[in-house]
């Protein structure tokens, strides 16, 4: 285990196999990148004198490998709790987020090294959660999706419930004023799917969420052959609206599709 603390070394090199080992690494690494983060010692450009990227490569390698879903926002508080009796210059507010990004940065060159596509990294990294291996399940998921034939009704759905609601707030729904069969519909439809899609998302089953999600082709297709969204009727237009917003959120929830390309 003391040796394996120091793993990996280098690019390539062997990482720690004992759970001792794999501890031990991870709290070096946690240790020495939050001491250096929060008294404003980063990377820049060429100059990484304490070797910073690697060592946050090796987090991202570890994790990764050993398939352990970590809070790593809850890990880096706690790390920053270790120098607060110290001067430092920046808060644990901005260490940690700091620190999160870079190493989502390390990650993301892992995922381009693996050949998954930028813009499907990209979408995914727009809504991170704090454990870094399920985001990167999510990435993997994301890309199988993009090669697979629903992938076009999916984003279709995206594109014509997106680019009406983006500006829009509110997923309020005044069923009383809707009143076309395709509107109504669409409006009896979103509780059962905000809950499958909620259930999914929960199980990681991503393909499931994303399948969900492009099956919505034809009822979204039938919504806008037959209701103009942008009437004069305030009221119906915030139902409509509220409709298309309650979508987009549900497809918001697991990346920012509009970087899809």
């Amino acid at each position: 285990a003391i040796f394996e603390h120091y793993l990996p070394r280098f690019a390539g090199d062997k990482l720690p196999s004992s759970a001792a080992g794999i501890v031990l690494s991870l709290t070096e690494k946690t240790d020495n990148l939050m001491g250096c983060f929060s008294i404003g010692i980063k990377p820049s450009g060429s100059q990484d004198p304490y070797a910073l990227r690697r060592q946050a490569l090796g987090l991202v390698n570890i994790i990764l490998d050993k398939k352990l879903s970590i809070d790593l926002k809850l890990v880096f508080e706690q790390a920053y709790l270790g120098y607060e009796d110290l001067v430092l210059e920046n808060s644990r507010e901005d260490s940690v987020k700091e620190l999160l990004d870079f190493v989502y940065q390390r990650m993301r060159g892992v995922l381009l090294d693996s050949g998954v596509s930028y813009d499907v990294i990209d979408a995914a990294l727009s809504r991170p959660s704090f454990d870094l291996f399920e985001t990167y399940n999510r990435v993997l998921k994301l890309q199988e999706f993009k090669g697979s034939p629903m992938f076009e009704d999916f984003m279709v759905v995206y594109n014509r419930v997106h680019n009406l609601s983006r500006k829009w707030e509110s997923e309020e729904i005044d069923p009383d004023v809707l009143l076309d069969e395709s509107e109504k519909n669409l409006y009896r439809k979103l509780p059962g799917l905000q809950q499958e899609i909620k259930t999914s998302l929960k199980a990681q089953d991503y393909t499931r969420a994303l399948e969900l999600l492009a099956a919505l082709r034809a009822d979204v297709d039938q919504f806008f052959t037959a209701v103009m969204v942008m009437v004069e009727d305030e009221k119906l237009k915030a139902a409509r609206l509220g409709i298309l917003k309650s979508i987009a959120n549900l497809f918001n929830s697991m990346a920012d599709f509009s970087k899809i390309v």
